[in-house]
């Protein structure tokens, strides 16, 4: 009987260490595949950091060029002005 129970327990060391290899491999691959997922997120954040970088650059720069035309626009309603009181003294109105 004890070669049976020498046996048994060489199974049971022998199960317990293919469980014990396979849960390290199997959280060595978990590690590996979260690593993997969190440098997609990061490229991904990355690039959209920077589209919104370019695109808050480009706006900044069309807001630049309305101000500078609010000049022409002040000019103009000016001209308008000047002619509407032209043409009210002028009129006889």
């Amino acid at each position: 009987m004890s070669t049976t129970d020498n046996n048994d327990t060489s199974e049971l060391a022998q199960a317990i260490q293919d469980v014990s290899e396979r849960m390290s491999l199997l959280v060595r691959e978990e590690i590996e595949l979260a690593k993997t997922e969190v440098t997609e997120k990061v490229s991904k954040l990355a690039k959209a950091a920077a589209i919104g970088c370019v695109v808050a650059v480009i706006d900044d720069s069309f807001a630049k060029l309305r101000l500078f035309k609010i000049t022409e626009y002040v000019s103009g309603a000016f001209l308008l002005a000047v002619l509407g009181v032209f043409t009210l003294y002028l009129g006889g109105g």
